[in-house]
């Protein structure tokens, strides 16, 4: 199977270098828990880019039928930022920042993402 186009390579460095100290972007389907596409600023092992896609499928979870829009877990050591496409509801973006990340400069950059063709 192709890698959807909203998972390339170019977009999601693209991505990560918007948002200020971004250390990993992912794209994540979220109803097979499969991570379709990732940039990182240090390459990570497979096992911890699947820890995050699994952190994103569990926090992203309908509630009361409804599809969680976003979430931000936020702690001393960074913020993790996950949000769910409009268009394709099993498709989400995972972001890994610092501590006192512009959370919102990431959400935006997020959205924009998948809002893109």
């Amino acid at each position: 199977m192709d890698q959807p186009a909203s998972a390339s390579l170019a977009r999601l460095d693209a991505l990560r270098g918007a948002v200020e100290g971004c250390e990993v972007v992912i794209v994540a389907d979220l109803g097979t828990r499969t991570v379709l596409g990732a940039s990182g600023a240090v390459r990570l092992p497979q096992e911890a880019l699947d820890a995050l896609c699994a952190e994103a499928a569990d926090i992203l979870q309908p509630v009361d039928g409804q599809p969680r829009a976003s979430a931000v877990l936020a702690g001393p050591t960074g913020t993790r930022v996950f949000l769910r496409s409009t268009e394709e509801t099993d498709l989400a973006i995972a972001l890994v920042l610092p501590p006192g990340a512009a959370v919102g400069q990431a959400m935006a950059a997020a959205a924009g993402y998948l809002a893109a063709p």
